[in-house]
């Protein structure tokens, strides 16, 4: 198992510093089972990442520098739609020169195939444009996805797997507080089988935030047990992205509590930690 250490400052920029470094105990651990449907790369590092990334006018080797002496291994997009290809583009090459990796968000990704006639060619420019640069870490598709957009999703996994077996494909969960009208399904659980059974992700990933400003949720551990759950039947890996600062009717999260995230999370065998927000989306604008 993994320790986490983690010290939280707060930046000029608004944005929560974590500091994370994983230690290995001196106990023999079995690594990750990955479905051998699956040829992803991401098995020499442990991820741990954070929405939001830096926006574009902050995408500089100082500040990935920054990242990545936080102990974070993986770069994800902002939260304010900066998903051209110019820009994706200075992701990766800043992202190479400090070490990172990142997932690329590039506006022109298709979200299923069926009834477009150019999906398929749209991906694999893609493919051709992203795939062999060496900070490439995989490909975000989509945000809290409904059961609606699940046979789309499908389609777009299914090809970038075909096209790309090495980089896995990534979106992210709602949570298990989700109502049906949001999830589009009578129940949570219904909506992570169908999730699973539909679009058979590489990675399981989802959220859940805890801390409100003046008391907390519950359902922590039964999301947890329940993508345990999926990934161990699944044979995947499962992330999770916890609290780390204040937003909304949340509060901020001490580092005490971030500790607990970050150990029930990985106690619960999960293969990755990812923090929101690093970069809060209204603090710069574009």
């Amino acid at each position: 198992m993994h320790g986490l250490k983690i010290r939280a400052t707060k930046g000029r920029n608004a944005a929560a510093r974590i500091d994370v470094i994983a230690r290995r105990s001196s106990r023999p651990r079995r690594r990750a089972a990955l479905d051998s449907r699956h040829d992803h790369r991401l098995r020499d590092v442990f991820p741990i990442s954070f929405w939001c990334g830096p926006p574009r006018k902050f995408v500089s080797v100082e500040r990935y520098q920054q990242v990545k002496n936080a102990g974070f291994t993986f770069v994800m997009p902002d939260c304010v739609g900066g998903n051209e290809a110019e820009l994706q583009h200075k992701i990766l090459d800043t992202a190479h020169k400090v070490g990172l990796k990142a997932f690329v968000d590039d506006q022109r990704m298709p979200r299923g195939t069926s009834g477009n006639p150019e999906a398929k060619r749209i991906i694999d420019t893609l493919v051709a444009e992203y795939a062999s640069h060496p900070a490439f870490a995989g490909w975000f598709v989509t945000d809290e996805p409904t059961s609606a957009h699940f046979p789309a999703l499908a389609e777009t996994f299914a090809y970038l797997k075909e096209k790309d077996p090495h980089h896995p494909s990534y979106t992210n969960l709602m949570p298990n507080w989700a109502r049906p009208e949001h999830t589009g399904l009578p129940t949570y659980e219904q909506y992570v089988e169908q999730f699973m059974s539909l679009v058979k992700p590489p990675i399981l990933c989802y959220d859940h935030y805890s801390f409100f400003k003046h008391s907390d949720r519950a359902g922590w551990f039964a999301n947890l047990e329940l993508m345990r759950s999926h990934a161990l039947e699944a044979n995947v890996p499962f992330w999770q992205i916890v609290q780390a600062t204040s937003h909304g009717d949340y509060r901020r999260v001490t580092e005490a509590e971030k500790r607990w995230e970050a150990m029930h999370t990985l106690a619960y065998g999960a293969k990755g930690v990812l923090f929101f927000t690093y970069w809060q989306p209204d603090a710069d604008p574009l």
